[in-house]
């Protein structure tokens, strides 16, 4: 009942593994070059860091995306009261 109202769990999550990809390589990338020009390396280190930063981007993003992540917050209030009005008493989600 609460979908065909609109209300809907969150999603997004191909857009919040993406976004978690780029901003590893960003984070690598930057820590890299400060790592390569300490070494005399800026450009190799700064190439490193950032497929280094990627893939721990993707690998925790990918974690984050699909461990479970609570509904929104429309879902949650439509639910509750549907379930007041049938007479049951919520206590939290699990």
């Amino acid at each position: 009942m609460a979908e065909t109202a609109g209300a809907e769990e969150g999603n997004g999550k191909a857009g919040r593994v993406a976004a978690g990809t780029a901003v590893g390589a960003g984070v690598g990338a930057a820590a890299g070059a400060v790592g390569g020009a300490i070494s005399g390396a800026a450009g190799r280190g700064s190439l490193i860091g950032a497929a280094s930063g990627a893939v721990w981007g993707l690998l925790t993003g990918l974690y984050y995306a699909f461990a479970g992540s609570p509904p929104n917050q429309a879902y949650t209030n439509f639910v509750n009261r549907c379930l007041q009005e049938k007479g049951y008493e919520v206590t939290g989600w699990q």
